[in-house]
């Protein structure tokens, strides 16, 4: 079983056991893992446990991912020790020491978690899907540049 660690910059820790299954991450009251920050997305991403793995997949977020100060686009495969961002909060994966009371997650398909299986936790280049609003190409450029 696997915990999930979200800190918010006040240094408040909650944390959430993640049974195997779909795990949605956003600000909306309807995510499973509400995330209490304004520059979250209502549905930011998924977190989609595995025997083989945690598979954190970016659902087009406006402020999106960021792993090692990289932004992740679509997938990446992570484990137990790994980090990421999603606006102030930082989200860290570790292993449940306790069971106490675990989400079961909800069901999901191969496809979702089919990625660079040759390279696994290897992060996605940034690319804009067409159609992308809010920024504009050159901005997003820009962002990519200073990583």
């Amino acid at each position: 079983m696997i915990e999930l660690q979200v800190k918010d910059s006040r240094g408040n820790v909650i944390r959430h056991q993640l049974g195997e299954g779909k795990h949605r991450l956003g600000k909306s009251v309807h995510s499973d893992i509400v995330l209490m920050d304004p520059h979250a997305s209502r549905y930011h991403a998924d977190l989609i446990v595995t025997e083989n793995g945690i598979y954190l997949i970016d659902a087009n977020s406006t402020n999106g991912i960021w792993i090692d100060q990289k932004r992740v686009q679509s997938k990446v495969l992570l484990k137990a020790g790994d980090s990421f961002s999603i606006a102030h909060l930082s989200l860290t994966l570790a292993k449940a020491l306790h069971y106490f009371a675990l989400k079961k997650g909800k069901q999901y398909s191969e496809r979702e978690i089919d990625c660079n299986h040759a390279n696994p936790g290897r992060l996605n280049v940034l690319t804009l899907p067409k159609g992308v609003k809010g920024r504009t190409k050159r901005q997003m450029n820009s962002l990519s540049a200073h990583q």
